[in-house]
Parts: structure tokens; C-alpha cells; sequence
């Protein structure tokens, strides 16, 4: 997988590991099965984002989330 920061400092890309232990903390805490809002990224067929809330669920180191088939982030996805 190919990653960039986008930031302007010029640091080095945040580990997918510091991710991972933080979703980890969420699905384990007092707050676990409470429902939440996860923001989704995806890129449109020219390039250009697209970032939508989702309901979602984080379980077995999969991040579970439904969508249409017809849906802008469902289309990003499967292109």
C-alpha cells in the first residue's frame, strides 16, 4: 500500500500500528456499545475526496459498516 501524509511539516506517515491500538482501546472500553459516528475517506473516479459519516463497528481488528450499492462511498470502494 502505497502512503502519503498530507501534512506541510514533512513528517514521516503515522504507523497503521498507532491506528490499530486505538481502535483496539475503543472497542474494549466503557464506551464500546455506544453507538458512535466513524468518518470514511474515499476518493471519486477523478481523484477527489469524499468523506462521509458512517455508523459502524469495530470487532476482530475489522471495521464493520453498512452502505448501498448505489451510494457514493460504496461506488469509491469497489472502484
Amino acid at each position: 500500500m502505497h502512503q502519503t501524509n498530507l501534512d506541510i511539516y514533512g513528517h514521516d506517515p503515522i504507523p497503521w500500528s498507532r491506528a490499530l491500538d486505538q481502535l483496539g482501546a475503543t472497542a474494549t472500553s466503557d464506551t464500546a456499545d455506544t453507538p458512535q459516528t466513524w468518518w470514511l475517506s474515499t476518493t471519486d473516479p477523478d481523484g477527489q475526496p469524499h468523506t462521509t459519516g458512517v455508523g459502524a463497528w469495530w470487532a476482530d481488528d475489522r471495521f464493520y459498516f453498512t452502505s448501498g450499492a448505489r451510494t457514493r462511498k460504496s461506488q469509491n470502494l469497489a472502484r
